[in-house]
């Protein structure tokens, strides 16, 4: 049996499985870095400026996920990427 490929899907970032993907990314990084240095969107701000946010799904399980703001200036581009739990080790290849 082939290996189900992983499917990429715009989402809004107030969706259960956005939030739950962007609640993992905080809990990684808290202990890392203090709240001064973490400068993450709130889900408020990532809706209110229509950043594009996608999630990833493997085997219809959230994997991954990870917003852009195409609008902003060049110099404030906004982007980020996080892994659930279970696949931040996993590589997706054939």
């Amino acid at each position: 049996m082939a290996a189900l490929a992983p499917v990429i899907v715009p989402e809004r970032a107030d969706s259960a499985d956005a939030g739950a993907l962007i609640a993992e990314l905080e809990h990684e990084l808290e202990p890392a870095y203090p709240e001064s240095s973490r400068h993450g969107y709130s889900i408020e701000k990532l809706l209110r400026e229509a950043v594009a946010f996608f999630v990833t799904r493997h085997g219809g399980i959230s994997a991954a996920a990870v917003a852009f703001n195409s609008l902003a200036p060049s110099t404030e581009k906004s982007s980020a990427c996080t892994y659930g739990p279970d696949f931040a080790a996993r590589v997706w290849a054939d």
